[in-house]
């Protein structure tokens, strides 16, 4: 499986287009929520399965937006370009996530596959006549616009009030609770995280430079409190020390 991806600062230029929360345990850190909306199986109906090739946009910012998306298989990473050329990611969508959710005229961000991804597609048109045949639907999509807007919030607060290695620490934990991976060593509370994403890309999502990304990811290795036996394998050996760095509790 490929996991690393290309700088969409080169694909956002002449890009390909069209392919054929629970919360935390530590307070203030969201983990995204993998959302189902009731009577998903007809509710995919609507949709068109579409796969996207690693670095591949799936639609740009000011594009007409015509459409919602939920992630099948893969990473879409949601991000905007800035004047200055720097990218600021806003969001990781995974299995299950829906992305897109715009109720303007056009998108407001880009959003591109980190890795080879399989993407459902909603017509608005179409979402809208099956919401208006089934309200419970309806309800639980307002609940998830509602999760993802507290996501986002808080997100806000994780760039703008916390230091680069309170969210290094933050990232990793959310992560662990999305992949879900077993613990691996119990004795230990050692679990595994697997990152279908470059340092860049955490990089660009948590407003930090990639040099200072890296440091950060290495500084907790000399501490002993994760390991890296690959760069996108990460070995949590203290989440509790984890989670005192995000509560500013670290001595």
């Amino acid at each position: 499986m490929t996991i690393s991806s290309p700088d969409p600062r080169i694909h956002s230029i002449n890009p390909t287009r069209r392919g054929t929360a629970p919360y935390s345990p530590i307070p203030g850190i969201p983990i995204p929520h993998r959302p189902t909306i009731k009577g998903y199986d007809e509710f995919d109906q609507i949709g068109t399965t579409r796969n996207y090739r690693q670095g591949q946009l799936i639609f740009a910012e000011d594009d007409s937006a015509n459409d919602h998306f939920k992630v099948v298989q893969g990473v879409v990473s949601t991000f905007r370009m800035l004047i200055d050329g720097r990218r600021q990611i806003t969001e990781f969508s995974m299995a299950g996530d829906y992305f897109g959710l715009f109720t303007g005229d056009s998108y407001k961000f880009s959003a591109q596959a980190l890795m080879d991804a399989t993407v459902i597609c909603y017509a608005k048109q179409r979402m809208d006549a099956w919401l208006e045949r089934n309200p419970a639907g309806a309800k639980r999509l307002l609940a998830l616009v509602s999760d993802k807007l507290c996501a986002t919030h808080e997100h806000t607060l994780i760039l703008g009030r916390m230091s680069a290695r309170e969210k290094v620490a933050a990232f990793l934990l959310q992560m662990a609770e999305r992949t879900a991976e077993p613990k691996i060593d119990r004795d230990k509370h050692c679990g595994q995280v697997l990152l279908p994403m470059t340092r860049l890309d955490i990089a660009d999502y948590l407003g930090l430079t990639i040099e200072t990304t890296s440091r950060t990811f290495h500084g907790l290795k000399h501490s002993r409190i994760i390991a890296l036996p690959e760069p996108n394998r990460v070995l949590l050996l203290r989440p509790d020390l984890l989670q005192r760095i995000v509560s500013g509790q670290e001595q």
